[in-house]
């Protein structure tokens, strides 16, 4: 209470903060709330309500956040990534082609060294750097060949909260079909151990450490398949993301 500052409006039972009510449990009699209560204690907080504006009963709802849903075909080597009507083929699709596509990106970075997820999948050589497109509110980043200038892999997110980049890019929320002679299909939401027990083992997990610094709950694993690399928590094995190339 000390650290929101003092209530707009002091009632019943409820105390209004600029974006924030609490209700505590007290006596219902028409007073405002004791400090203490006839046992000694403090009345313990049992409600608290998130809102826009200075004012609980006059705050439209806040609408849910709508989640980015993304469809994904692989057949014959082919990987296409459908995001609503759009549609982006790796090894295919250009920079101008994404560009018209997806818009405007929310950022544009040079491949890091230190990112694994793309590092360790090779390079594109000719001493030209890959560059990444952010598209944080699709959940989405797609990074190009440097020297052709076409998509080489994408990265669907799933905004897993025990995640460093949790809340920085909208969850995407992907299905990913292999079309072959035996279809089989993965989602965002699917834990590994059940992706694992569809496709079989594949050996030994690359561990993506960044340290306790930037990733307080610990490292992800990397699994790999044909076309696609899982991202996976080691703490919860929920997926983290999913690269594909």
């Amino acid at each position: 209470m000390r650290g929101l500052g003092r209530a707009n409006e002091p009632g019943p039972r409820g105390r209004q903060y600029h974006g924030l009510w609490l209700s505590f449990a007290a006596p219902d009699d028409g007073q405002d709330i004791p400090l203490e209560l006839a046992d000694k204690t403090s009345p313990p907080a049992k409600q608290l309500v998130l809102h826009p504006g200075a004012d609980v009963d006059a705050a439209d709802a806040m609408p849910p956040a709508v989640p980015c849903t993304a469809t994904v075909s692989i057949l014959d080597g082919r990987v296409a990534f459908k995001l609503a009507s759009s549609v982006l083929v790796i090894g295919d699709s250009s920079t101008q082609d994404v560009l018209g596509e997806l818009g405007t990106p929310g950022g544009i970075h040079r491949k890091s060294k230190e990112n694994v997820l793309l590092m360790h999948l090779g390079s594109s050589g000719n001493g030209v750097d890959d560059y990444l497109y952010n598209y944080f509110d699709l959940g989405v980043d797609v990074l190009f060949d440097g020297h052709k200038h076409i998509v080489k892999k994408i990265i669907a997110r799933t905004n897993l909260p025990n995640r460093a980049e949790f809340n920085e890019y909208t969850k995407c929320c992907f299905r990913i079909d292999w079309l072959g002679g035996q279809p089989m299909s993965v989602s965002c939401d699917d834990a590994w151990p059940a992706i694992e027990k569809r496709f079989g083992k594949v050996g030994r997990a690359m561990v993506h450490d960044r340290g306790q610094t930037a990733n307080p709950f610990g490292p992800s694993l990397l699994y790999g398949y044909e076309h696609c690399v899982f991202e996976v928590a080691k703490s919860s094995g929920h997926l983290c993301s999913v690269v594909l190339f």
